[in-house]
């Protein structure tokens, strides 16, 4: 399964309007003659899409009992012989909620979450994995529940009131996603990692099936610790691969992507491999210096509409075509997860001086993050401009219980920033039509990341360190190193772009024309809420300026988009006053 959403009723006596039925079904995917299924009851309806990239359904629907998932649970079995099923990791976790077995989803490795309903109490779970990847977002009222793994569904349906939180909207405008289980919905939620949220008739119970805080702390060498972490990188693959001899992989010119092509080659699969990146940059170059290296069968594809679907169109009818050809390879998760790519030794210092709030303040100053208060009205900027910080303290006391305070920067951003890293693909998986495989997240791999002495980990050290355990081919050509990380030994070619280098001439004027007026159809839009917030003045002036290259306001417009993307659809707000 793909995407679902569903609909339960709160008490025996209440029925689900036919209209809110038919909203789900409608609203749940926006492909042309999608095939939707529903599963449905007096209390009840459920509805689900599947695009087939894995194969299986992923539902389990008897008189007592249902279950949907999306993704892969991948339960580790150490005394299993083979690999369990999609289906029997369904039926496991099933089990396992039923009876309340947390030990069981604690086995699970992959990225996924699931909904499991009993007919007969009427009780709801909804279940995310160990870092949350996979989003479920949820509304409980006096009378129903309901979910859906993608945000826009819910703000579709009537029936869920639509008040903006002004802590999760400041937050998504400053970071493009809001912290801890907050959206910019009031009302609307979203599952945590570990976690599951049971909606019964008297209440909502939430379980977390993993306190990673608590984590043991590794106790061997630096050379233990990379061939562990290798080693489990390399099951990890193993557990996504399955039976695959043939796959489609993203390949760029960074390290992510070359680590999971380069355990795949030595595996002797054979890997098609893409590249989206923009001409002549090292992303470009590099990308397709590590495929020749490599041996993969690779193309430039560049970043038209659609390019990857062609891509991977054309694969499907190619002599040596992937068992899974809806299935990509992605290196997502690496850069945050093992890179430790936003931290720095002064948070580090911080952190461990207990000195919190003046680690958020230096963690949003290093990364460049906050609100733009110029685009606010005054009035609104002082009280607004907090909030960032407030929500990055408050994770951060979330997860006191971490031995290394150090270490609780860097579970803040898994559990926030890597946790809604792939909302937005999941958001429009029914438009994309693509799955991926995400190594980098395999939970048997992080806990072992996750136990080491992070100073190790900074600045990619650990990770250069790790990639001595592969194949030759991995280092034997440049990649993109991130500014003030360990650079790369290797010399770039003469005259390659940098991939965070801007775009110039007419085509970047273009975009940029492209994007503004996106900005002004959102900022004529208009609403209450969003009128109480933006200064619509400074934002017609910032549409202007930037639209004719006078001046380039495109953050502010960036961050007014934001807010209106979400207060446009508010008649209320809810939070500081």
């Amino acid at each position: 399964m793909t995407i679902f959403a569903g609909i339960v009723a709160r008490a025996p006596s209440v029925v689900v309007p036919d209209a809110v039925r038919a909203g789900l079904k409608r609203e749940l995917s926006r492909f042309r003659n999608e095939v939707v299924t529903e599963v449905a009851g007096k209390g009840f309806h459920f509805v689900k899409v599947d695009i087939g990239a894995f194969g299986s359904a992923g539902i389990l629907d008897d008189e007592r009992q249902l279950a949907l998932l999306a993704g892969e649970p991948l339960l580790v079995d150490e005394h299993r012989g083979s690999p369990a099923s999609r289906e029997e990791d369904l039926a496991s976790l099933q089990h396992a909620v039923a009876t309340g077995d947390w030990s069981v989803p604690d086995r699970a490795s992959g990225t996924f979450c699931a909904a499991f309903f009993d007919k007969a109490s009427g009780d709801l779970t909804l279940l995310a994995d160990h870092f949350g990847v996979r989003p479920i977002y949820y509304w409980v009222g006096d009378q129903y529940a309901v979910f859906s793994t993608a945000l826009r569904v819910l703000e579709a349906l009537p029936i869920v009131p639509k008040r903006a939180d002004t802590a999760g909207l400041m937050e998504y405008a400053a970071f493009h996603f809001s912290l801890a289980d907050r959206t910019p919905f009031a009302d609307i939620k979203t599952i945590r990692e570990a976690e599951a949220i049971t909606i019964t008739t008297q209440g909502i119970v939430a379980n977390n099936y993993r306190w990673w805080p608590n984590l043991q702390g590794f106790s061997g060498s630096l050379q233990e610790g990379t061939e562990l972490a290798h080693a489990e990188f390399e099951n990890a693959v193993r557990r996504r691969l399955g039976q695959d001899r043939k796959v489609a992989a993203f390949l760029s010119g960074g390290l992510d992507s070359r680590a999971i092509v380069g355990c795949l080659s030595e595996q002797r699969i054979t890997v098609h491999t893409a590249n989206c990146s923009r001409p002549n940059t090292q992303d470009e170059v590099f990308g397709q210096m590590i495929a020749e290296a490599l041996g993969t069968r690779h193309h430039q594809i560049g970043q038209r509409p659609n390019a990857v679907a062609d891509w991977l169109a054309a694969v499907a009818t190619s002599d040596l075509a992937p068992e899974h050809p809806k299935m990509i390879w992605g290196g997502d998760g690496g850069s945050v997860g093992l890179g430790h790519v936003y931290l720095t030794e002064k948070l580090m210092a911080l952190m461990r001086e207990g000195r919190t709030e003046a680690a958020a303040e230096q963690f949003l100053c290093h990364n460049r993050l906050g609100l733009t208060l110029g685009a606010l009205h005054p009035e609104e900027a002082a009280r607004l401009a907090e909030l960032p910080k407030v929500g990055v303290v408050a994770e951060l006391e979330r997860l006191a219980e971490c031995p290394d305070p150090g270490r609780r920067m860097h579970l803040f951003l898994m559990f926030n920033d890597q946790r809604r890293h792939m909302a937005e693909h999941f958001e429009n998986i029914d438009l994309k039509r693509i799955e991926l495989q995400l190594p980098f997240f395999d939970t048997r791999f992080m806990a072992v990341i996750l136990s080491l002495p992070i100073d190790s980990c900074l600045y990619h050290r650990f990770y250069l360190e790790w990639l001595g355990h592969f194949p030759p081919a991995v280092t034997s050509v440049p990649w993109q190193a991130y500014p003030g990380h360990l650079p790369c030994p290797i010399p770039s070619p003469p005259g390659v772009r940098l991939q965070w280098d801007a775009e110039t001439g007419d085509a970047a004027k273009r975009l940029r024309r492209e994007d503004v007026r996106r900005y002004w159809s959102l900022a004529r839009a208009g609403g209450r809420v969003s009128d109480g917030l933006i200064n619509r003045r400074k934002l017609i002036g910032a549409v202007l300026l930037t639209y004719f290259g006078i001046q380039d306001y495109s953050y502010a417009l960036q961050f007014a988009s934001s807010v209106l993307l979400y207060a446009n659809q508010c008649q209320d707000i809810d939070g500081p006053k």
